[in-house]
C-alpha cells in the first residue's frame, strides 16, 4: 500500500515554477510537475531507481530529500544522472537534497513525452491510497477495505477504481476512432465490391460473343481472364497511386500527436493494396469465368 498526491494515468496536480539548482541563476529556473509520496510509492508501482536511493522513513529529516526522474535531471543540466545525487535544489522557498533519480516512466499516455517530475517525501500525502490486491479474491478484499474505510473515516464516501482501467481511459478516444474507422472502411470495401460485381456482370454480358469468338480461335480460360481483368487492374493501379500518398500523409499527421510512435514502413501500405487487388479480382472474375466457361456455340448465339 502507498499514499501519494497523484497516480499514473493523469498529470500531477502540483505544478511548480522557479525550480533550479543552487548553483544556477534565477533565470535558469524551470517548471516541473511535483508528486508527494511516501516511501512505498516507487516499490508499489514498480518504478526503478536509476541512481542513488529511494525514500526511507528511517532516514532523519527525510522531508528535506527529493527524488527526480531522468527527464528532470536532463532539464537541470546534469551530464550524467549520477551527478545529481546529493546536489541541492531550490524551490518553494526551501532547499532540498537529491537523494535519487527515478528511471523515466509513463506518467501519462504515449501521446506525452517523458515529463520532468520531482517527488517530495510525505509520510501521509493527501490524494490517493493505492493498494495491491491478490486477483483470487478481489471482491472480498474490496468489501473488507470498504468496511475499514467506513470505520476510520465515517461520513466520507468510499470511492475506488482499478488503476489499469483508469490508465487505459486515456486511449478510449483512439480505440473508439479505430473501431468506427474500421467499420466504415469495411462498409466502403463491401459497397465497392458490389459495384465491381455489377460492372463485371455488365461487361461479361456485353462481351459474351467476343469471349465465344476468342475461345473458338483457341484462347484459354486463363488468357481470357487476364485480358478482361486488365482494364480493372489499370483502374485499381490509378486508385492506388492516388490513395497511398494521401494515406501516408493522414497517418503521419495522426502519429505526430504521439511523443513515441512507430515509423511508417512500406509494407503497411503494400499489404492492404495487395489485399484490395485480390478481393477486387475475385469479385470481377466470377462473371468472366462463368462466361469463359460457357460453350462457345451458346456464346455466339447470345443476343
Amino acid at each position: 500500500m502507498t499514499a501519494s498526491s497523484s497516480i499514473p494515468g493523469r498529470s500531477p496536480d502540483w505544478n511548480a515554477g522557479g525550480i533550479r539548482r543552487l548553483s544556477q541563476r534565477e533565470d535558469e529556473a524551470n517548471q516541473y510537475r511535483v508528486i508527494a509520496m511516501d516511501e512505498d510509492f516507487a516499490k508499489s508501482f514498480g518504478l526503478t531507481i536509476a541512481a542513488g536511493r529511494d525514500f526511507s522513513s528511517e532516514v532523519p529529516n527525510e522531508r528535506k530529500s527529493i527524488l527526480i526522474n531522468e527527464a528532470a535531471a536532463r532539464l537541470m543540466g546534469f551530464a550524467k544522472i549520477e551527478d545529481a545525487i546529493n546536489d541541492q535544489i531550490y524551490f518553494w522557498g526551501d532547499t532540498f537534497r537529491v537523494a535519487g533519480v527515478i528511471k523515466n516512466y509513463r506518467q501519462e499516455s504515449l501521446k506525452k513525452a517523458y515529463e520532468p517530475l520531482l517527488f517530495r517525501y510525505e509520510e501521509a500525502p493527501g490524494g490517493y491510497y493505492s493498494i495491491k490486491l491478490k486477483t483470487s479474491n478481489v471482491k472480498e478484499s474490496m468489501t473488507r477495505l470498504e468496511e475499514q474505510w467506513k470505520q476510520f473515516f465515517p461520513g466520507n464516501p468510499f470511492i475506488s477504481f482499478f488503476l489499469d482501467d483508469h490508465y487505459n481511459q486515456q486511449y478510449q478516444a483512439d480505440q473508439q476512432f479505430g473501431s468506427v474507422f474500421g467499420l466504415f472502411s469495411a462498409l466502403a470495401i463491401f459497397i465497392a465490391c458490389l459495384g465491381l460485381f455489377g460492372l463485371s456482370s455488365l461487361s461479361a454480358i456485353q462481351r459474351t460473343k467476343e469471349i465465344g469468338v476468342r475461345k473458338v480461335l483457341g484462347a484459354s480460360v486463363p488468357s481470357i481472364l487476364t485480358l478482361m481483368n486488365k482494364e480493372y487492374l489499370i483502374l485499381m493501379g490509378a486508385a492506388i497511386v492516388m490513395a497511398v500518398p494521401l494515406s501516408w500523409w493522414i497517418m503521419n499527421e495522426w502519429l505526430q500527436d504521439f511523443a513515441t510512435h512507430i515509423s511508417l514502413s512500406w509494407w503497411i501500405f503494400a499489404l492492404p493494396c495487395l489485399c484490395v487487388i485480390f478481393v477486387a479480382l475475385m469479385t470481377t472474375s466470377i462473371h468472366i469465368l462463368r462466361a469463359a466457361s460457357t460453350n462457345p456455340v451458346k456464346s455466339l448465339r447470345y443476343e
